[in-house]
């Protein structure tokens, strides 16, 4: 069964009505086929004397039940008649703009409530009717076909018609009502179960079950118990010969309603099974841009939202993901996202290599270039760059113009982040060579990069206000490892004592210096770096 139906909005949401319309009235055929059959005397004289006391009859009966029916029902459906006209005007494809997502979620809850209001009403309607025929003989007995002695059979008989119309228009809606939620509304709208009250998955199943396993079988021992009581107390005249119909006929219409509601209620659970199935399937292949909507208030609806909550909880993570590999290798960012506990990305004082790299005489060179090369001329070494410090798992804290802040040690640390630190430095000269060549190619300016590599202790953590946030590192190490990028000479490569003695001779030394830094009280000693002895 499939509410994928070519029909306007218009048109769907009116056959609401014309499902519980045509439901009802085929319960009412149902009531006079009783009465006509089963029922076609109440032990009173009345309806012995002819066709037209009978039919007086059925016409009274059919008239007090849609007198209640038909009002309780226009009370449940206008309503919703009417929010459906001003949430999907006639004409527009899709929901009106002027209604927010939580507007449309609260319509949608009110559709989902919808079964289950049509449902009672539909029951009150008929325990009504009931009701008014049980103590109708009361009221006027010449006018009715039958006693107060026999009055309540007429009320068991729509009670439990009534209860009957109202368990399958529940589900016949049900159904329907899905198709509708799933075609008008949008995505976000439904995201989350809508307030409605809810039915589970275990109430449908041992209603159906009782409807298809108990209640015929009362209903066809009681019809036998009454026909074979009637044989005895009429002496076996014209009572016997109407119990193979009676039978046949209530067999007829439960295995009829027991197929209708075992399919309802096997497409309730399996349909949207299904759909949060196929949308697992596409999670598995990578398409994180699936959502299904909540169509139903039960357990499958609890898992569906949790299965969407989930699933904007992974978006959320890879786009932290991809936002955090900018700046970290895939490694790192896995163990980061992926071990529970693995790193700490709260404020913690470390050991760590600071490096520095900034382009020399960047500023006039600037100034003589059009400016859409120079744009491309920096994205070009901020990229090759960012390359060859992932490949080091390097944490790029920040660019700063033409130049780019990395420490090395995390967040995950290393033991020889110095040893690191030096090695992505020689790697990046190296790279600012080659990159020289392709500039050259494409008439672009020859660059010159100084770096300065320095050690110390840091506090590194989440840095920055609610609003917005960084992972960073703070520290006087880090203003040294400035300073000494700022004394680089062309396309040298300064490190401090203490990354020489955190190398543990694994680093390749020139020239040294004592150089007094800016901001710094005493003179530094600084090695030029000339390779290094391991790779």
């Amino acid at each position: 069964m499939s509410t994928k139906m070519k029909l306007p909005i218009s048109a769907r949401i009116r056959a609401i009505p014309a499902m519980n319309l045509i439901g009802n009235l085929v319960a009412v055929t149902l009531t006079i086929a009783y009465f006509t059959l089963i029922e076609p005397s109440l032990a009173d004289a009345h309806v012995k004397q002819g066709v037209a006391h009978r039919l007086y009859f059925l016409i009274l009966v059919v008239v007090t039940i849609w007198l209640t029916v038909i009002p309780i029902n226009i009370r449940v459906f206008l309503p919703l008649l009417r929010d459906f006209k001003y949430a999907f005007p006639r004409g527009q494809n899709g929901p009106n703009p002027a209604l927010t997502y939580e507007d449309l979620h609260s319509l949608a809850g009110r559709l989902m409530k919808f079964p289950v209001r049509v449902g009672i009403s539909n029951l009150i309607a008929w325990l009504i009717a009931g009701v008014i025929l049980f103590f109708l003989p009361l009221v006027s007995s010449e006018f009715v076909a039958w006693n107060y002695e026999t009055s309540h059979k007429m009320f068991f008989a729509l009670a439990f018609i009534g209860a009957m119309t109202a368990i399958i228009i529940f589900f016949l809606m049900e159904w329907w009502i899905r198709g509708i939620l799933r075609k008008l509304f949008p995505l976000d709208s439904l995201r989350t179960i809508p307030n409605a009250p809810r039915i589970n998955v275990l109430i449908k199943l041992l209603v159906v079950s009782m409807l298809i396993g108990i209640v015929p079988v009362s209903v066809v021992s009681h019809i036998s118990i009454h026909y074979i009581n009637n044989t005895e107390l009429n002496e076996g005249v014209g009572v016997l010969s109407r119990m193979p119909v009676a039978i046949g006929f209530l067999l007829a219409l439960s295995v009829t309603v027991g197929i209708g509601l075992s399919f309802l209620l096997a497409h309730s659970v399996s349909e949207p099974l299904k759909v949060l199935g196929e949308a697992i399937e596409r999670i598995r292949l990578g398409q994180l841009d699936v959502g299904v909507r909540v169509v139903s208030n039960d357990e499958i609806g609890v898992v569906t939202e949790g299965f969407n909550l989930m699933v904007e909880e992974r978006r959320k993570l890879d786009s932290i993901r991809d936002i955090f590999g900018q700046y970290l290798s895939e490694e790192i960012v896995a163990e980061i996202l992926e071990t529970p506990g693995g790193v700490e990305l709260r404020g913690e004082l470390r050991d760590m290599t600071i490096l520095v790299a900034d382009l020399r005489g960047f500023t006039p060179l600037a100034e003589s270039v059009e400016p859409q090369k120079v744009v491309q001329l920096i994205n070009r070494f901020l990229e090759r760059m960012t390359d060859v410090i992932v490949r080091y798992d390097g944490t790029i804290d920040e660019f700063i113009g033409d130049g780019i802040l990395v420490f090395f040690g995390a967040p995950r640390w290393f033991e020889e982040h110095s040893y690191r630190a030096v090695a992505c430095a020689l790697e990046m000269q190296h790279t600012l060579k080659n990159l020289n060549i392709d500039n050259e190619k494409l008439g672009l300016p020859k660059l010159h990069m100084g770096i300065g590599i320095n050690a110390g202790e840091l506090i590194v953590g989440n840095i920055g206000s609610e609003k917005r946030k960084k992972y960073g590192a703070v520290g006087n190490p880090i203003n040294v490892a400035f300073r000494v990028e700022a004394v680089t000479r062309g396309e040298e490569i300064l490190i401090t004592e203490r990354v020489v003695n955190n190398s543990a001779n694994k680093v390749k030394t020139g020239s040294r210096r004592s150089q007094q830094l800016k901001g710094i009280r005493e003179p530094v000693t600084l090695y030029r770096v000339e390779g290094i002895r391991e790779p």
